[in-house]
């Protein structure tokens, strides 16, 4: 029995300091090498995996050691899986409050009434859809506008002013070429510019390293790599491409990264995000199974700056689409 409690001693306290460096990192390395990449878009959950034989021997064998894995438990599903717990502003009639959306619409099961019905439920004024049918109709009302660039639309009860879209670098055949998307709204506390956003996705690099035998192909990291870069390079080109024009600016879509990305942080981290100020719980956007292993993750953010403040922030119904949509309440400076 001693042996067995200096077995559980070392491995309670290596679970520990795995929690502990698992963070650092995915924050360090995520989207700049490569195992951080896979910790940033795995499965974060399965680091809790270790507390299902640990706590129950632990409560037998040494209860004091279940105070390192309460500890743990703490950092796997706070920082670690992006836990908020942010304190919201409730909304009201202010001349300044904008509610916004965003949805990429894509996916088979998509139901444009579930979605038209969120947006009057929900009071949206602006809505930003990414993959969107270029014939999508949602029945909202004389009052409601739309502007379009390929697959990205903003709907919005305000007046809309159209801006050239941004072009962008393909990452395939088949990706937009168009992965920003601005226009002017003309909402009652003033002029704002807007911005629909969709960025490639890590997808294709993450599956070429899937192996049915081991699990992971670590001699494929190459084109986890290669893409990551084509990422970085497409974010940065986006990034530069958007210009205040001295307006508050709101910027809602896909961006294909959670926030703790290196990428993400780098080049769109002087904004403020509206779900990691305003928000609770882990607003998962995304959950996908990669042979049968569930990953969820939130990587479909609104994003304001010259003075936007979120108040609120969180996720929607299912609409059928591959994306849970993103609410936020922002709060525009009146002049």
């Amino acid at each position: 029995m001693r042996k067995l409690d200096k077995v559980l001693s070392c491995a309670t306290w290596a679970y520990l300091a795995s929690t502990i460096l698992a963070p650092m990192l995915m924050y360090l390395a995520g989207d700049r090498w490569w195992p951080g990449t896979l910790l940033l878009f795995g499965p974060r959950w399965a680091l809790a995996l270790p507390l299902i034989p640990l706590l129950p021997l632990a409560l037998w064998r040494k209860p004091g050691l279940i105070i390192p894995l309460v500890l743990g438990a703490a950092l796997v599903f706070g920082p670690f899986m992006g836990l908020r717990c942010s304190f919201s502003t409730p909304r009201t009639a202010k001349k300044g409050l904008v509610r916004v959306m965003s949805c990429n619409v894509g996916g088979t099961n998509f139901d444009a009434p579930k979605l038209t019905r969120l947006i009057r439920n929900f009071g949206v004024d602006i809505a930003s859809l990414q993959e969107c049918p270029e014939d999508l109709q949602l029945d909202l009302g004389a009052q409601w506008l739309v502007l379009r660039s390929g697959r990205l639309a903003i709907f919005s009860r305000f007046p809309l002013k159209d801006l050239p879209p941004v072009k962008g670098i393909p990452v395939s055949g088949t990706w937009p070429l168009y992965p920003v998307f601005p226009c002017i709204a003309t909402t009652p506390g003033g002029d704002i510019l807007v911005y629909a956003v969709h960025l490639p996705t890590a997808r294709y690099g993450l599956e070429n390293m899937l192996d049915r035998t081991t699990g992971l192909n670590f001699r494929k990291a190459r084109y986890l790599i290669a893409e990551t870069q084509k990422r970085s390079h497409i974010s940065q080109e986006a990034r530069n491409s958007v210009e205040s024009k001295d307006l508050p600016l709101v910027l809602a879509g896909d961006f294909n990264m959670p926030a703790e990305s290196c990428i993400f942080r780098q080049h769109w981290g002087e904004f403020r995000n509206a779900f990691s100020c305003s928000g609770k719980g882990f607003g998962f956007t995304s959950v996908d199974v990669h042979k049968g292993i569930p990953i969820a993750i939130r990587v479909d953010h609104i994003l304001t700056g010259n003075g936007v403040r979120p108040l609120a922030c969180e996720t929607g119904p299912d609409v059928g689409s591959d994306h849970l949509p993103v609410i936020a309440d922002v709060e525009i400076p009146v002049k």
